[in-house]
């Protein structure tokens, strides 16, 4: 079998204003079984998610999508997500610092007017550029209005053992895409 192996492949009209090029890589963690985690108003690591890219080019971008449903083990209490390249912030993935308001990168509700069948589904779609050709790990942080909380990931907080939509399990993934910088 034979193989091209190129750095980029530009059309030969060339790109678009304002694209940054093709994918060059990308890496995947699949989360399939349940993930229960204890969850505090700080932030807690919910290590299932790591996923370890090393880019080629420090021009690249970095593209992570994180998807995943579950529900708090409490009634009417916030949810937050805060997606860190490793264990540090980056503020292009936050909301912007204002008075004393908490940043993070996506928020919701942990549960749905406390009822123990139904779980909530979360998408984070952010475009990192970490400037480096060394290894970064993308994590996914949870954090829970109002003290700790267990947070159980592609389950219902009822977990019964039903035949019916609610009752069912899910699964959870994070995509990490590197993109030629241009």
């Amino acid at each position: 079998m034979s193989q091209l192996k190129v750095d980029s492949v530009v059309p030969r009209s060339g790109l678009a204003a304002g694209t940054q090029g093709g994918i060059i890589q990308m890496k995947y963690t699949s989360v399939n079984g349940v993930v229960s985690v204890s969850c505090v108003e700080s932030g807690t690591h919910i290590s299932a998610f790591d996923t370890a890219i090393t880019p080629l080019f420090n021009t690249s971008r970095i593209i992570i999508q994180c998807y995943f449903g579950g529900v708090s083990s409490n009634s009417g209490n916030s949810v937050a997500w805060e997606i860190k390249r490793g264990d540090s912030r980056i503020d292009d993935l936050v909301g912007d610092g204002n008075g004393n308001r908490k940043r993070f990168t996506g928020r919701g509700v942990s549960t749905w007017n406390a009822d123990q069948n139904h779980t909530h589904s979360y998408s984070v779609n952010i475009m990192d550029f970490p400037a480096t050709t060394s290894e970064v790990t993308y994590k996914l942080f949870g954090a829970v209005e109002g003290g700790t909380r267990l947070f159980y990931f592609n389950r219902n907080r009822a977990n019964a053992n039903a035949n019916n939509v609610y009752s069912a399990r899910l699964m959870s993934s994070m995509l990490v895409m590197e993109v030629n910088g241009l």
